[in-house]
């Protein structure tokens, strides 16, 4: 059960979320996520949960760093700190106690879902990937692979802008849109069955892999007894450990507008069998079409000789390794890192 007074009544650990149970409280104005209190159906606060139990995702926890560099906050003046305590060898309890369960033994997924628990949060489709499935990407992927001239004929559209009828100049710009967000926009049906393969897909158009990176990684992972196909379904339906050690890039206009619209043209029109729905509508179909523009003026195009990448590093400064001995990446495209900024000035200096 939540704790009194705030929303919801009940919550559920799922798959990549714990219950964990709070003795102290550092900063009371940081934001509890997917709780709200009841009677004004505001963001909750850790001063609004107190010393309960409470259900985040497992994202939110933090190993101990063994560091005298890492000092607690100091609470001079009686003024509550403004942002959480840190860990330390001299604390005498400890800060968060996981329950026995463990996230991994739970079998039910949150009663509030966020974006911690799903891997596509617009269009998760409810039936399983079929071969058929399979199949259609594979064509939608050599499609890719075709010369513009022949993609012009094949890629017409009645809800698109007429492609371009000469090569397009590729251009690229200082200041990028953030890829997520303009995959985001096309908004469809989240129960649409053909959703999972849209996303997959347009991921894979918008971003070409790279090939020695990737070739290791299958290495490894059929000398761990993976088959082929074993190897193609995490590729497209769980990325995690992909993303994690191989690299990506975002090509040029000429190469990326005829990508994205092969996957506009081929997905966008196909219906669901119970609802008889096309996966876009009116809506979605414009912003599809401004996002192809967009492609064409570079703004989602890696600029030359930028690097994307930077090596993960452990708290002692090491760079971080899979379990195939290779080195973890983290990307610093889009927005994300100006967001947790702001989400920290947020929780610092929101309950001041």
């Amino acid at each position: 059960r939540s704790p009194e007074g705030l929303e919801p009544s009940r919550y559920t650990a799922g798959a990549k979320s714990v219950v964990v149970e709070i003795d102290e409280i550092y900063s009371p104005s940081f934001h509890v996520p997917h709780y709200t209190v009841a009677l004004t159906n505001e963001k909750a606060t850790l001063e609004d949960v107190g010393c309960n139990c409470i259900v985040v995702p497992c994202s939110m926890l933090r190993p101990h760093v063994p560091s005298d560099l890492v000092q607690a906050t100091p609470t001079s003046g009686g003024a509550a700190p403004a942002r959480s305590r840190p860990a330390s060898e001299s604390s005498h309890s400890r800060r968060i106690t996981l329950s026995d369960s463990g996230p991994e033994r739970h079998s039910c997924r949150n009663v509030v879902e966020g974006d911690e628990d799903i891997d596509f949060v617009e269009g998760e489709g409810t039936r399983e990937i079929t071969a058929e499935d399979i199949e259609t990407l594979r064509a939608v992927l050599v499609c890719m692979e075709e010369q513009p001239s022949t993609l012009r004929n094949l890629l017409k559209c009645e809800h698109l802008t007429d492609a371009p009828d000469r090569p397009i100049k590729d251009v690229y710009s200082a200041v990028l849109g953030d890829p997520w967000h303009g995959m985001d926009r096309p908004k469809f049906p989240a129960k649409h069955e053909v959703g999972k393969m849209y996303s997959v897909a347009f991921s894979e158009a918008m971003f070409c892999w790279e090939k020695c990176m990737m070739e290791e990684l299958k290495g490894h992972m059929r000398d761990s007894g993976m088959s082929a196909i074993e190897i193609e379904k995490a590729r497209y339906f769980n990325s995690s450990q992909f993303l994690a050690c191989v690299e990506r890039t975002i090509l040029q206009s000429s190469l990326l507008y005829w990508r994205v619209r092969a996957v506009f043209v081929t997905y966008g029109r196909m219906k669901d069998s119970k609802t008889g729905k096309p996966l876009f509508n009116a809506e979605a179909w414009k912003k599809a079409d401004n996002l192809l523009k967009e492609i064409l003026l570079g703004y989602y195009s890696d600029p030359p000789g930028v690097p994307m990448y930077t090596k993960e590093l452990k708290p002692d400064g090491s760079i971080a390794k899979n379990k195939y001995g290779m080195d973890k990446i983290e990307c610093c495209r889009g927005t994300p890192r100006v967001e947790a900024f702001h989400k920290n000035l947020e929780v610092s200096f929101g309950g001041w």
